[in-house]
């Protein structure tokens, strides 16, 4: 029976002066060591892994579960590597992966002695003159398909690449879907752009959204719904939610924007709504009193009044009655 390959490394370099990277920088200086710590958790897992490692809702929980650090601090160090260039955006916007050009230049420097250490199309950020992958500025090191399982398979493998390489493939730009206007995607960004445009006009720089390409901003809605898996009415209450906040309402400013964010938007949201179930009971006159009863501070909303009992009642409006009293003597609402 053949040896199973192997696909990632049993141990990788760490270079001396990695905190001093321009790319880490910023990172370590928000989060101290214990980002630094998560950054070299995460090499390893994408070394593990080979050359990249993917990045969905499952990797947040069980990493962040792996390592006893919480999901929150996990995924801020992540969006800021990933800001900074550490790990490569697009590929992470596209297909959800963490990678960058230097991890795979030293996973094919690792693996070079063995069969086949080629990678995936889809993911290439390197160029290669050989099978071994020395670094020039011509031909991509591509693997379009699955590792063989025999030598004859490899051989056959060889010879269809030999066929390929004679008819050079004419590169081309990456091309977006086009997206109708009725579509769920499309309707989905310009509730969004409107959302985003309400705010811009009131901090008087709308004119920045002219130019915002709206079949762009609808495939990034396409994979938040269908590679995400984020469904329509949490992506909905998230945008609402998201706009009206003082602090987000300045930084979404963009479809991909808001998929980059959204686990971190839909935590914060739910904590939000949390802490909103605080009844403030000062608002109005000059005191600082409210003009209401105090009572309606302290009892529950109607809808809920009649499942207390007549003792329980009977003790909130004594209570109530004896807060309005220390209020008038005091006039402050302090108690």
């Amino acid at each position: 029976m053949a040896r199973p390959t192997k696909e990632g490394l049993e141990y990788f370099p760490l270079e001396i002066g990695i905190e001093s990277d321009d790319k880490l920088l910023v990172v370590i200086g928000k989060f101290g060591t214990l980002g630094f710590g998560i950054i070299v958790r995460l090499m390893a897992e994408i070394y593990k892994n080979g050359y990249y490692y993917p990045w969905t809702e499952r990797e947040h929980y069980t990493f962040s579960s792996r390592i006893s650090v919480d999901v929150k601090t996990v995924l801020d160090v992540v969006s800021e590597c990933i800001k900074w260039g550490f790990f490569h955006q697009k590929l992470y916007e596209d297909h959800g992966i963490l990678t960058s050009a230097g991890f795979q230049k030293r996973y094919l420097t690792a693996t070079y002695r063995r069969a086949k250490n080629s990678i995936l199309s889809e993911y290439l950020l390197l160029v290669s003159d050989s099978k071994n992958s020395v670094i020039d500025d011509k031909k991509p090191v591509i693997d379009d398909k699955p590792p063989s399982k025999s030598t004859q398979s490899k051989v056959k493998e060889s010879k269809g690449k030999e066929s390929k390489n004679k008819e050079p493939k004419k590169s081309s730009p990456r091309q977006l879907k086009t997206y109708a206007e009725d579509s769920t995607f499309y309707k989905m960004a310009v509730y969004l752009f409107e959302k985003v445009k309400v705010n811009a006009e009131e901090a008087k720089v709308a004119h920045l959204l002219r130019d915002s390409d709206m079949q762009s901003w609808a495939n990034d809605c396409r994979l938040l719904l269908e590679k995400d898996k984020v469904d329509k009415d949490t992506a909905r209450k998230v945008i609402d939610w998201a706009t009206e906040d003082d602090f987000w309402k300045t930084n979404i400013l963009s479809a991909a924007k808001l998929r980059e964010k959204f686990v971190r938007l839909a935590m914060e949201m739910d904590k939000a709504k949390k802490n909103a179930q605080v009844i403030p009971i000062n608002s109005g006159n000059r005191s600082g009193r409210s003009n209401k009863p105090i009572v309606q501070g302290i009892l529950p909303d109607a809808g809920n009044v009649e499942r207390l009992s007549e003792d329980d009642l009977k003790r909130a409006r004594e209570m109530a009655a004896k807060l309005d009293e220390r209020l008038n003597r005091t006039g402050s609402t302090d108690v």
